[in-house]
């Protein structure tokens, strides 16, 4: 990967409360998913989306599109998915047990677990 679309993409992790020095420092990272949906966090971002436009494609990645914070729900999540996927890094939502209401419920805590994506091993004859 070019230096200079890693370091864009570190800085715009990092702006994500999403520690890391390289893109390489990202595997097995929990994230909470409330800080993920945060306006004001979405909002901190979006000067990073021209530099991200001029990395990709918004017809490839809606949530770089003018509309996205209109027509997806979530869009900080939608962003993050989306990049995540192009460095070959996937976002696995997980559920913990956050114990229960006083009516007996069970609450859960939700988190994000970025992981590498496995390539499958290449076949030989």
């Amino acid at each position: 990967m070019d230096i200079d679309k890693e370091k864009i993409l570190v800085d715009f992790f990092n702006k994500c409360d999403i520690s890391c020095e390289k893109l390489a420092d990202l595997n097995n990272t929990y994230i909470e998913r409330e800080s993920l949906l945060s306006d004001k966090k979405y909002e901190s971002i979006l000067d990073f989306i021209p530099e991200l436009k001029a990395i990709y494609s918004s017809s490839y990645m809606t949530s770089l599109q003018k509309t996205a914070k209109n027509n997806q729900k979530w869009p900080l999540i939608n962003i993050l998915r989306q990049i995540l996927k192009t460095c070959n890094y996937t976002l696995k939502p997980i559920r913990k047990s956050d114990g229960y209401t006083k009516s007996g419920k069970k609450k859960y805590k939700r988190f994000f677990i970025i992981k590498k994506i496995q390539k499958p091993e290449s076949l030989h004859d």
